[in-house]
Formats: C-alpha cells, structure tokens, sequence
C-alpha cells in the first residue's frame, strides 16, 4: 500500500530531466514539456512488494521520483531473483510487469510519479530532440537487461560486483545523482546478492578484496571508485559489447 499520494511537484522530474539530456542535447523548453506532462507522485515504504495489477490495466507509466526499487521473480520456496534495479530517473510500465510475471518491490522508501502522458506523447516516431533522447533512454534499458544477463552467465563473482559499480557509476552520473567516483548504495548486501546471483556471504568477501585492491572503498551507502580505470580493465575481458557512450549533461 502507498504511504501517501502528493499532487504532482516540478521537482520531482529532475532525475529524469538530468537522464533524458544525457542521451541527446534538449532545447530549453522540453524541461517544462515533460514537467506539464507528469502526474501525481505516490510514497511507497521501504522492503515492499508493489501491487501494480490494476495500473497495469490503465496502463499507467511511471518515472522513479526517488529512492531505488527493482523488479523480482519471486520462487515457490521463497528465494527471489532480482531482474532489474530501478533508480531515480527510470521509467517503468506497469503493464509489462504484469505481462512478465514479475514483481515490482521497493528497496528503499519509494516515490513514483505518473509519466503515463509523458511516454505516450515521447513514444511517437518524431525527430524532436526530446523524443529521439526518450527512445535512446528506453533502448538503454533494454541494453541493461541485456548486459546483466551476460553478466551472470560470463562473468566470476569479482567481475560481477565490479561490473555492477561501473553500471551503476554510469547511471547515476546519467540522472545527476551522484559525482564521478561516486556510487550512492542503499541496497543490502542481501539485495545485491539477490542480483548477481551469489550469496551475501560472497559478496561481502568481493567487495572486500576490491577494496584491498585499492580499487574502491565503501560504507554509509556509498561506493568511493578509487580507480576508474583499473575497474573498468578487472571486467574488460568479460564484457560482450562496449558500453552505452557516455553523454553527460552540464
């Protein structure tokens, strides 16, 4: 159940102003554009599975406001498998939730913001610089899914992890979250377990010896890349395909 409905704030739009212009050079006006076009925000707790079933059947859009969800399979026996982590300046369809099996839960308190208006008016084939950065944002997201899935099927643990901060790195720079160097990580280390496939006890011991390696330290939900580099060279082999191109707005 949602903790409280806000009526809809410009501010909230930020990350995914910040997102869009990393894909493509916006004109002025397309910040107020995609403001006029977003709707309510809704708090979701924290450690939540989200019921998106009748939002599915309005087929309502969203942008992640703040805080991080993900999208899980949920076994019989209890075990989950997280699919896909959702930051600020995300967008997610509630329909296709629905239509994969999946379930959208709330890692951290949760604010989501209807783009329902938003992703139907981008969604159009127009040359408009706002409309190409919204379809090159979605193919990112479907690039992500692609390259996690790589990831757990040809990477070792250190790979993973390593390139977990380096995606993650990306995105956050992307939506203006965080600096260059700088991960902001308020996932347990059970929740990054449930992503890469290994147990909390392997990913304490990965992260570990990434920081003995000198390559990142961490703590207080945050990640600290050391070396960007030397990151990137620990998976450069493992990698299918190079990386989105970087664009960072500002």
């Amino acid at each position: 159940m949602p903790l409280i409905s806000h009526a809809k704030a410009a501010s909230h739009a930020s990350a995914l102003i910040s997102t869009l212009a990393s894909f493509g050079p916006l004109r002025p006006d397309d910040a107020v554009r995609i403001e006029a076009r977003l709707g309510a925000v809704t708090t979701y707790p924290a450690q939540a599975d989200l019921d998106v079933r009748r939002a599915a059947d309005a087929g309502v859009f969203w942008s992640v406001a703040a805080g991080w969800a993900g999208t899980l399979i949920l076994m019989p026996d209890g075990r989950r498998q997280v699919v896909d982590l959702l930051l600020p300046g995300d967008t997610l369809e509630a329909a296709a939730i629905v239509r994969l099996g999946l379930t959208l839960h709330a890692f951290t308190v949760v604010r989501l913001q209807e783009a329902t208006e938003l992703a139907r008016d981008l969604s159009a084939e127009e040359p408009a610089a706002l409309n190409r950065a919204w379809r090159e944002m979605q193919a990112a997201a479907a690039a992500r899914c692609v390259r996690h899935l790589s990831r757990l099927g040809g990477m070792m643990a250190y790979e993973r992890v390593a390139d977990l901060l380096l995606e993650l790195h990306e995105r956050e720079r992307r939506s203006g979250l965080a600096t260059s160097g700088a991960v902001l990580m308020p996932l347990t280390q059970d929740a990054l377990a449930d992503y890469l496939g290994l147990s909390n006890v392997h990913i304490n011991r990965v992260l570990q010896q990434l920081r003995r390696d000198g390559l990142i330290d961490y703590g207080h939900g945050r990640v600290i890349i050391r070396q960007l580099d030397a990151l990137e060279a620990s998976v450069g082999g493992a990698r299918s395909s190079e990386p989105i191109p970087r664009r960072w707005p500002g």
